[in-house]
């Protein structure tokens, strides 16, 4: 039996069970799968690449995204506590609270 490397990143597309699909996220066992209608699909990756529908469009360029998993584990706790102060701000500047949502009562919170 014949074996070949394929690439799955967030980004890809694929045909899949007879529609069009976008990977959105990837984790250890499986996809996120949306499609154009906003439909989402979570799939196994081996059911997903065995199933005989599965088309990946190999002339579309695929612009993957790196994972930041392994740098974020190896932050030391200044640099977990640097990067939570950042996303506190991103949050606040997205939703006008250091936490993202107002029922949260973290310090420092404030309304818009």
């Amino acid at each position: 039996m014949a074996q070949a490397r394929v690439d799955v990143a967030v980004g890809s597309r694929l045909a899949h069970d007879g529609r069009w699909w976008t990977v959105t996220e990837l984790t250890a066992g499986s996809v996120l799968l949306t499609d154009v209608g906003g439909g989402v699909r979570q799939v196994g990756l081996a059911h997903l690449l065995a199933h005989p529908s599965t088309r990946l469009l190999t002339d579309v360029p695929v612009d993957a995204v790196a994972g930041v998993g392994a740098d974020l584990a190896g932050l030391n706790a200044a640099g977990r506590e640097a990067l939570a102060d950042r996303v506190g701000h991103v949050q606040e500047v997205r939703t006008g609270f250091r936490r993202g949502w107002s029922t949260s009562g973290g310090g420092g919170d404030r309304q818009r």
